[in-house]
């Protein structure tokens, strides 16, 4: 059984409330894993998706519009940044956080601890998003990125010739900022 956050089930409109349902049972699982990775007290984790819930109820115009890949990478946006604010606001600097010890996270600033939150999240979704590309694309980008191989290198590895290594890894990039940006 599927214990919904109150938010949810206090939605006024019959409308709003089935699809917010649908949404976070959809995604309960990403919701909480999210969070998870900031804050590792249960009853911490459950505000913030609480909290994250109220945020996308109050741009649930936008969500419904909004493909699949898009919607998952915008519900991620809204439970880091929950977190985020979280953190910022009740200035919890503690083992709890991103699985740190306390006097690492107490030495990073806030502002660097923000952005470098926000760069491991990108980074995730940047490596999803690769994890849905064409086969032949994926393992150019690994080459690529991940090993830091040549476009001759990769071009021998795969078969092509160099020119077409740089044309797969443009329409890549663009598939991959297009599944990650919402725009």
């Amino acid at each position: 059984m599927i214990i919904m956050p109150s938010v949810i089930l206090l939605t006024l409109d019959s409308q709003d409330r089935e699809y917010m349902e649908w949404l976070y049972i959809q995604h309960r699982h990403l919701m909480l894993f999210t969070a998870w990775r900031y804050f590792k007290e249960p009853s911490i984790v459950e505000d913030i998706v609480s909290d994250s819930c109220v945020a996308l109820m109050n741009n649930i115009d936008t969500l419904q519009t909004l493909e699949p890949d898009k919607l998952r990478v915008y519900i991620v946006s809204t439970v880091r940044n929950t977190a985020l604010n979280y953190h910022r606001k009740h200035k919890t600097e503690s083992s709890h956080v991103v699985n740190a010890d306390e006097e690492l996270m107490n030495s990073i600033p806030d502002d660097a601890f923000e952005h470098k939150i926000a760069l491991i999240n990108e980074l995730d979704m940047v490596l999803a998003a690769i994890g849905q590309l064409p086969e032949k694309e994926q393992m150019i980008m690994r080459l690529k990125y991940l090993r830091d191989l040549s476009d001759a290198e990769i071009a021998e590895k795969v078969g092509l010739s160099a020119s077409s290594i740089a044309k797969y890894i443009s329409r890549a990039k663009d598939r991959i900022k297009n599944m990650i940006y919402v725009d």
